[in-house]
């Protein structure tokens, strides 16, 4: 009987065949074992090639890249960097990364740390509480719904010492200044809005009062 097997990606569905998977993962083997009612292994068989490969492929399917990092790169990211470096494996290639992807992306955060990348993935993401794009400006702003690709906010970010923006008792992004404000503009948040301006410093990630 025909099957197939399919993941979603940033270009549509995309088929997910055994024959694109790295080499590496289909050296692996597939133990099915069976329990009995004290979860004790009573007998166990592993799965035929064929069979194998095609138990990979839906593996795949369904956590996309993560399976890959976990079964082939286990340390290569640590725990704050995996998640967004398997969001930037699924922006910027296609839907099997090669080994030199991988090592690619692992650079990134090399050369530019976890904290600058994550904001520049957050900002190619390009949605605020304000609709498109990721600033919270006014229309009169250059950045008013300016959308980033993740190439162009990293070139931002690392232009700049920091950014400056108005949040609320609870610690939540109300208004982006970006560069620093005027005395007028921060005491009109603090008076009018009940924010507090702080400024987030690229050198030591924490946010100061301004």
């Amino acid at each position: 009987m025909a099957y197939s097997i399919s993941r979603t990606t940033r270009h549509g569905w995309m088929d997910v065949s055994e024959r694109i998977l790295p080499a590496p993962l289909l050296k692996k083997r597939i133990i099915i074992e069976t329990l009995d009612e004290r979860g004790e292994v009573i007998a166990a068989s592993e799965a035929a090639e064929v069979d194998k490969d095609s138990f990979l492929a839906l593996l795949f399917a369904k956590y996309g890249p993560a399976f890959i990092l976990k079964e082939l790169h286990p340390k290569l990211f640590s725990e704050e960097e995996f998640e967004y470096a398997v969001e930037l494996i699924e922006l910027e290639y296609d839907l099997i990364p090669s080994h030199d992807n991988i090592m690619e992306i692992r650079a990134l955060f090399d050369a530019h740390g976890h904290n600058k990348v994550k904001l520049a993935q957050d900002m190619a993401c390009g949605m605020s509480a304000w609709g498109d794009g990721y600033f919270m400006v006014t229309p009169k702003n250059p950045y008013f719904r300016k959308m980033f690709t993740f190439e162009e906010a990293l070139e931002f970010i690392n232009k700049r010492k920091g950014l400056y923006y108005a949040i609320d008792k609870l610690g939540n992004r109300r208004y982006d200044f970006i560069d620093e404000p005027t005395k007028k503009q921060i005491t009109y948040q603090q008076n009018k809005n009940g924010n507090q301006v702080v400024f987030l410093s690229f050198a030591d990630w924490k946010l100061h009062k301004v």
